[in-house]
């Protein structure tokens, strides 16, 4: 038995919309993001054929100076990015505590979030939650762990019962229940 696909009748047709904002697309990845992309990984990549022509090369007129000039310009282009990466932490925090202070201002003047922030109210919130949790798990662990001490004690009284019956038939010592008349080890 062969198993015949069926015809397909109706095949989507991109409207020329469509196929125009494909062709945008296609050209701005190849002028805003291929293009720059590939311009430094070429200048990467011929930095580094020109230290390897400095390094294994030794007997170049000049080359420890450019490989020593080299060496620093690649320092100060890292550097660069590294600075504004490191400028980005204060800036972004003098704008949380900007951005904190105004909406406090927008703020109903009974709001306890004039007086405590969220993270101190989410704070109490949960040590509220972990009180509530611990309280409820004593309560349930002293209900769940009462049978087994009332069994522990019926056991007890039970074996002391029996112990203490039956010390006048033991022939060791009848006097003490646990059969042990001398306990301070003096004959």
């Amino acid at each position: 038995m062969t198993i015949i696909p069926p015809e397909e009748t109706a095949v989507f047709a991109p409207s020329s919309e469509q196929l125009e904002r494909e062709r945008e697309l296609k050209r701005f990845n190849r002028l805003y993001i291929y293009l720059p992309v590939g311009i430094v990984v070429a200048m990467v990549i011929g930095l580094l054929v020109l230290m390897l022509i400095g390094i294994f090369a030794p007997g170049l007129v000049g080359a420890e100076v450019f490989l020593s000039g080299l060496a620093d310009t690649i320092m100060v282009l890292w550097m660069i990015p590294m600075s504004v990466l490191c400028a980005f932490g204060p800036i972004a925090y003098i704008a949380y505590v900007i951005n904190r202070r105004q909406r406090r201002a927008e703020l109903p003047p009974d709001s306890p979030l004039l007086e405590h922030s969220r993270a101190q109210m989410a704070m109490w919130q949960a040590q509220d939650i972990s009180k509530r949790i611990d309280e409820k798990t004593e309560t349930i662990s002293d209900r769940v762990a009462s049978p087994f001490y009332s069994l522990s004690g019926f056991v007890a009284y039970v074996e002391a019962w029996l112990i203490i019956l039956s010390r006048p038939f033991r022939r060791d010592n009848n006097n003490e229940p646990y059969g042990d008349s001398n306990r301070d080890g003096v004959d």
